[in-house]
């Protein structure tokens, strides 16, 4: 469902019968359809915290507060505000003889600057919180193998609540990358971000 109320409420019952990681993948999903709801990001955090993760939405350094900004609206949201300033600049065309050359170089670098900032903001979010192939591991984790079969020894076991990326799916399994790390796990023990 693409509603931050259904997904919300899909993570407060996950949360109450202490499913933590459906939780989470819930309250994720929410937050991306609602971005700067903060009854969403404090039952995001509430779960982290219950998972062992460090909050989310907190600014304490440069790179977190370049996630924040980029994080406050979505890829539409971005692609919107370079629609506008694209009208702006068209806009300022028409006033173009009314200003000096300085003035112009000033007020169109200024508009060029702001269009390729909110393209970047668009594509890296697109890339990074709103990227359709991002997964929770479920509870209990995932055990992670080098081939598609159940056959196939453990490598390592992916802890309940990391975030994976799903590279490819084949019948019942998913290969995923986790921290650099590829391998097979059972699509069953993986929640979807995006539902």
């Amino acid at each position: 469902p693409e509603d931050a109320a259904v997904c919300g409420n899909l993570g407060c019952a996950a949360f109450m019968e202490k499913d933590y990681p459906l939780a989470l993948a819930a309250f994720e999903a929410a937050r991306r359809y609602a971005p700067g709801d903060p009854e969403i990001l404090d039952n995001l955090n509430l779960t982290r915290s219950r998972l062992g993760l460090p909050a989310a939405g907190e600014v304490d350094s440069p790179e977190a507060l370049l996630r924040f900004c980029r994080d406050a609206l979505s890829p539409s949201g971005w692609l919107l505000a370079a629609a506008a300033v694209w009208c702006a600049a068209f806009l300022l065309l028409i006033a173009w003889r009314h200003f000096d050359r300085l003035t112009r170089a000033i007020v169109f670098g200024g508009l060029a600057l702001v269009f390729a900032l909110t393209l970047a903001a668009a594509y890296t979010a697109c890339r990074g919180p709103y990227d359709p192939a991002r997964a929770i591991a479920a509870a209990g984790g995932a055990e992670m193998r080098n081939l598609p079969t159940p056959h196939a020894p453990p490598e390592v076991t992916i802890p309940a609540g990391s975030e994976v990326r799903i590279e490819e799916r084949r019948g019942d399994r998913a290969l995923v990358d986790w921290n650099g790390r590829s391998g097979w796990v059972e699509a069953a023990r993986l929640h979807p971000v995006f539902l």
